[in-house]
């Protein structure tokens, strides 16, 4: 069974209203950053899951820091989402590649757009590559191009912060 959520779309009813097509206002307004959030993908309904070693993959709902994020260091309106167990960043490669790493301060593969929320959750974009964090039902996780797929939706449920 899980544990209830309030999804970060209706969170204080603010982030419908905040969220803009590039994802500054969620950054600039200073709202709900420095905040916990569980990151579900829409489409294969499992939570983005990281290990200390610098995997990232998703799996179903459990009660695990590992499980946890933080959007933190807003930069020209992207940020950047912090694993709350392993202090390590999501990090990209333009290969498709998803990972986390130690945060490398001004590295624009560790920077991401959340983008507008269409009520399937909302898009995360990569910076450096404008590749997409997509998902498959194996777990996997990588990014790719825009399209329209469920799987580039991601919700973002508010913990604490």
């Amino acid at each position: 069974m899980r544990r209830p959520f309030l999804t970060l779309a209706v969170v204080g009813g603010m982030m419908l209203a905040l969220v803009s097509q590039s994802g500054a206002a969620i950054a600039q307004s200073g709202e709900r950053l420095n905040a916990d959030y569980k990151i579900r993908n829409y489409a294969t309904d499992q939570f983005l899951d990281s290990r200390g070693t610098g995997e990232v993959y998703t799996n179903p709902y459990y009660d695990s820091r590992n499980q946890e994020w933080e959007l933190v260091d807003p930069q020209n309106g992207a940020v950047k989402i912090r694993n709350v167990e392993t202090g390590m960043v999501l990090d990209s490669r333009g290969t498709g590649e998803v990972y986390t790493n130690p945060d490398f301060g001004d590295s624009r593969n560790q920077l991401w757009w959340i983008g507008d929320e269409d009520g399937r959750g909302f898009k995360v974009q990569n910076v450096a590559t404008g590749m997409y964090l997509d998902a498959r039902d194996s777990g996997e996780v990588y990014t790719n191009p825009d399209y329209e797929s469920n799987n580039q939706r991601w919700v973002f449920h508010y913990l604490r912060g």
